[in-house]
């Protein structure tokens, strides 16, 4: 995996910990506040290129699906219950 900014190290690390204490992922306004920053657009960018490097990802469209991907391609559970049971109809797996 290609290596991270300090920038989004900062995020991602801080996504590690509240996913790991909190089992569901933050909002981008909590990630803003959680990062000190006054305007979600860095959080925005962080995350793309998290998403691009491979570590992070999440279902366009629905909230609170953002997961982290681990090295080994396991996944931190990250995603409420109701979310799963929507993408899950989205896919056609339900």
């Amino acid at each position: 995996m290609e290596p991270h900014t300090d920038a989004q190290q900062e995020l991602y690390d801080w996504l590690v910990d509240y996913i790991r204490v909190n089992q569901h992922s933050p909002t981008n306004r909590q990630m803003m506040r959680g990062m000190g920053l006054k305007s979600p657009a860095p959080i925005q960018s962080r995350l793309d290129h998290l998403r691009k490097k491979g570590y992070v990802d999440w279902v366009e469209g629905l909230a609170r699906t953002l997961r982290i991907v681990n090295d080994d391609s396991t996944v931190l559970v990250a995603v409420p219950r109701e979310r799963v049971i929507e993408v899950q109809q989205l896919l056609g797996v339900a």
